[in-house]
């Protein structure tokens, strides 16, 4: 090696090679919405478009006013501040559990909090179309993965491991899954969680101010599920993660989980906005129903002009490509329309399943919709007409 940073560039010219070379984008400031030239953005969790709502900001500058720019230590090692305690509180009573607990990422909660609950002798039953960053948490479990949403593929692996001497059992499932835009069987999990007596842990991130009671997450208000998790950075609009669970179990993960005594806790102003916006999502039933609204609508429009987008019900909806390089191509084609999606590729989803990934926001219109389509026709087939 004749220069220090030759495996450096040896590596990234690889993953040029590869197709799955992807570059930071700075995606801000967009033109003013409604003119034509408008940048129309189809890659944000920002669904009720809470991250720019005046009472947000409002709500973010008072708690900076009043207890300062920063939380500065962990809550293990220091006395936590009032009001993280009072959102906890809050964000608790409306998904329905008995406490919750803040953390800085989701990230935080798969590498910190979840390898808390199993070890080598754990059994781990987790649905196979679960994101990546869940199986990256299980470390030297035995993980058994069920087909996508199959209960009587994970019944029948319960039975099998029933009698296996194990220090926990575990089912993992996401209730509305980020790259396939459908949701899970929540019910059926409940029920076989309580047969098996294995703990039950959903990640509603994609759900929570979309789906569910007061739009808190289709996990939310339902018995049998021991730990819900969500995230604050789409749908809330603001930064961090959550963990709504018994009292037990935030009294173990404290306890246990040796990284939160190197968490720095959320800021004031972080905790001021998941504050307002717990104030407002339960009221956004008219946002919610424009979103599902336009989902639907989306999804005849790509049914109509024959694109591929496999079980979504939701405001997720993937397309489906042949190749890495059709997904690729046609986000380079989309970005140069003024119009920016996703491109999904392996290893994060499974191979020959490349995709582009759309969100849906309360922002979007019939005709953001309709430009869309066009110009996935225009890609598709130049000479494509819109019937």
């Amino acid at each position: 090696m004749k220069n220090k940073y030759d495996y450096i560039k040896q590596s990234l010219a690889k993953r040029l090679e590869q197709n799955q070379y992807q570059q930071l984008r700075c995606i801000m400031p967009f033109d003013d919405p409604g003119s034509e030239n408008e940048t129309l953005n189809f890659t944000s969790g920002d669904y009720l478009g809470l991250s720019k709502h005046s009472y947000i900001k409002k709500k973010t500058i008072q708690y900076v006013l009043e207890w300062g720019a920063g939380s500065t230590h962990s809550r293990i090692l220091t006395d936590h501040i009032e009001c993280h305690q009072d959102v906890e509180q809050k964000l608790a009573s409306l998904i329905g559990t008995e406490t919750a607990l803040l953390l800085p990422s989701g990230f935080q909660i798969t590498h910190h909090l979840l390898p808390t609950l199993i070890n080598a002798r754990s059994q781990i039953f987790i649905d196979r179309f679960c994101s990546r960053n869940l199986f990256q948490g299980l470390g030297g479990a035995k993980v058994h993965r069920y087909e996508h949403s199959n209960i009587k593929d994970l019944e029948a692996l319960l039975q099998k491991y029933e009698n296996t001497p194990s220090s926990t059992k575990l089912i993992i499932s996401e209730s509305l899954f980020s790259q396939e835009g459908d949701t899970a069987p929540l019910k059926a999990l409940i029920e076989l969680a309580k047969k098996y007596r294995a703990l039950l842990y959903i990640d509603d991130s994609q759900a929570v101010g979309v789906m569910g009671k007061h739009g808190m997450g289709l996990a939310a208000c339902r018995k049998g599920i021991d730990l819900v998790v969500g995230t604050f950075n789409k749908a809330f609009g603001s930064y961090g993660a959550y963990v709504g669970c018994s009292k037990l179990m935030k009294d173990y993960l404290a306890h246990f989980c040796q990284q939160l005594s190197s968490l720095t806790a959320l800021p004031p102003a972080v905790l001021g906005s998941i504050n307002a916006s717990l104030d407002l999502i339960p009221d956004m039933e008219a946002e919610r129903k424009r979103i599902l609204e336009n989902s639907v609508y989306l999804r005849e429009l790509l049914d109509k002009n024959h694109f591929s987008f496999g079980d979504s019900s939701s405001q997720i909806i993937p397309l489906y490509l042949e190749t890495e390089k059709e997904a690729l191509d046609l986000a380079e084609y989309l970005s140069e329309q003024k119009i920016l999606t996703t491109p999904i590729l392996e290893p994060n989803v499974p191979p020959g399943t490349s995709r582009i990934r759309l969100a849906l926001t309360n922002q979007h219109t019939k005709d953001d919709l309709h430009r869309l389509i066009k110009s996935l026709c225009t890609w598709k087939e130049p000479a494509a007409s819109l019937a």
